[in-house]
């Protein structure tokens, strides 16, 4: 889950693992080109938040892509600066 979303600030990445695991969070823009990593490491179970801060990105669609054992996820999410 991505909240909020649209956001003009920061955006918050709820992941719920079962297990601890490898987890690596990057965003695409809307060509999918890369912008950044914003997370890559380990997680413990249970619910973690992973926050985004979005200082110099422009607005417009972006794409979370998450990734673990457990999770192949994209997620849309909208910047409006």
């Amino acid at each position: 889950m991505v909240f909020p979303n649209p956001s003009h600030e920061s955006i918050n990445i709820f992941l719920d693992l079962s297990s601890p695991q490898n987890v690596e969070i990057k965003i695409y823009n809307i060509l999918g080109e890369f912008i950044a990593t914003v997370f890559n490491g380990r997680l413990e179970p249970g619910v973690q938040l992973v926050p985004w801060y979005s200082n110099y990105t422009a607005s417009g669609i972006y794409f979370i892509k998450i990734q673990s054992i457990q999770i192949n996820h994209v997620v849309r999410c909208v910047f409006v600066k």
